[in-house]
């Protein structure tokens, strides 16, 4: 009991010092030329979804010329 609630406290006092996440994609590029593969990426945030007041997370189209899947953007 007493280690549970020790863990608890840590967890509680990591989470008050951590910093906002950040969910956006950001992989190593040079502007739209990317820098581990032969090609371009293309990202445009679209919005932001507003679950609730603490949890809000970015709506991204992101478009990679390596990629041969098809989806719904391309």
């Amino acid at each position: 009991m007493r280690g549970a609630c020790a863990f608890l406290v840590l967890l509680s006092a990591l989470s008050l010092c951590a910093g906002p996440i950040d969910f956006l994609s950001n992989p190593v590029s040079a502007g739209k030329a990317l820098l581990a593969e032969d090609g371009f990426r293309v990202a445009e945030i679209a919005g932001t979804a507003n679950f609730s007041p603490e949890l809000r997370l970015p709506v991204q189209l992101v478009y990679d010329s390596t990629r041969e899947k098809s989806g719904l953007f391309g």
